[in-house]
């Protein structure tokens, strides 16, 4: 995820970033998580619903996000609904 976010050409300060780092820190805002989001969708295959995207405003959030899902997935045997 840091891969991503320090690859994401508005991203600032790309070598400062780390797992804990605020977005709004970067020079990223809402419609730059916007992006982000889809772009986990794309290389990484996780959907992000348009709900949830609003509350992902640092790095570890993205990060939590992925790893409850793939928890989700271990005990259910598939993927949540988006």
């Amino acid at each position: 995820m840091l891969k991503l976010v320090r690859g994401y050409f508005r991203t600032t300060n790309k070598k400062g970033l780390q797992l804990n780092s605020s977005l709004e820190d970067h020079g990223l805002d809402s419609f730059d998580s916007i992006e982000l989001a889809m772009q986990v969708e794309e290389d990484l295959g996780y959907v992000i619903s348009a709900e949830t995207i609003p509350v992902l405003n640092k790095v570890k959030h993205f990060v939590n996000y992925i790893n409850q899902v793939e928890q989700f997935k271990e005990e259910n045997h598939k993927a949540p609904l988006a």
